[in-house]
């Protein structure tokens, strides 16, 4: 039997399979079960994502809701307004993309505009894109995309200092997975916690981080810390199939 959390968390990621068609029949035989309002956002794979991943990143999908631990937190939404009016570039995140940035041709085509790289770590990027329709695209490493209106990202943003859009699928050639997430203003790094060992720091003074994440480690959540070290807001992490990933 599951918690009342796992619950939800089950609730909204069977929610999100349902955008990927991960698994067909099953999610909808699942969501008659649930009865629970629609996700707004969607998930799509941009590449030859493994099924499997697709299911695992709709697992997750639903952790941006878990509960925070925060100290006088910093709308997240207050960094991207700018951005998502269409306003001044000086007030986006991130940085404005140069000619030698490599970047798949869905990203740059169909009338996508406003690209912009968030945050960067061990070759895999963070970006956002303005779909010619004016929703917004997060890009996880280049191969997953998650779309929502400015006014589903905003909302989802109201009262956070740090969202998470998850982690990447499978171990890197370095034995870690990229893990992916925006912040507010007020927070300059993350770190991932884990049950031991010391944690995995990562900048985020650009709207957003990719924290490079040992999953045989046990995480168990992400600090996010202002310039002076202070705690700004926790997130729990222990509800990521960490183990789902592919090579952990």
């Amino acid at each position: 039997m599951t918690s009342p959390h796992g619950d939800q968390v089950l609730r909204k990621s069977m929610e999100s399979a349902r955008y990927l068609q991960a698994s067909g029949a099953d999610v909808d035989q699942i969501m008659a079960r649930l009865d629970e309002p629609q996700l707004s956002r969607r998930i799509a794979s941009k590449f030859n994502t493994p099924a499997a991943w697709l299911a695992t990143l709709a697992a997750v999908a639903g952790l941006m809701f878990v509960p925070a631990v925060r100290a006088g937190v910093a709308d997240l939404a207050d960094g991207f307004a700018g951005y998502f009016s269409g306003g001044n570039s000086a007030d986006a995140p991130g940085r404005a993309l140069t000619g030698s940035d490599q970047l798949p041709r869905w990203l740059t085509s169909g009338g996508r505009t406003d690209q912009r790289l968030i945050a960067e770590a061990g070759g895999h990027q963070l970006l956002i894109v303005r779909q010619r329709n004016g929703e917004i695209t997060f890009s996880l490493g280049n191969a997953v995309g998650i779309t929502d209106s400015t006014r589903g990202w905003t909302r989802q943003f109201a009262d956070s200092s740090a969202v998470i859009l998850g982690p990447g699928p499978r171990l890197d050639a370095n034995g870690v997975v990229p893990f992916y997430g925006l912040t507010a203003g007020a927070v300059a790094s993350i770190e991932i916690r884990y049950e031991r060992g010391p944690p995995s720091p990562a900048e985020s003074d650009q709207g957003g981080f990719v924290a490079l994440v040992e999953p045989g480690r046990s995480p168990v959540e992400l600090a996010a810390l202002d310039a002076n070290g202070g705690v700004v807001e926790i997130v729990d992490v222990r509800d990521f199939p960490w183990g789902g990933i592919s090579g952990a």
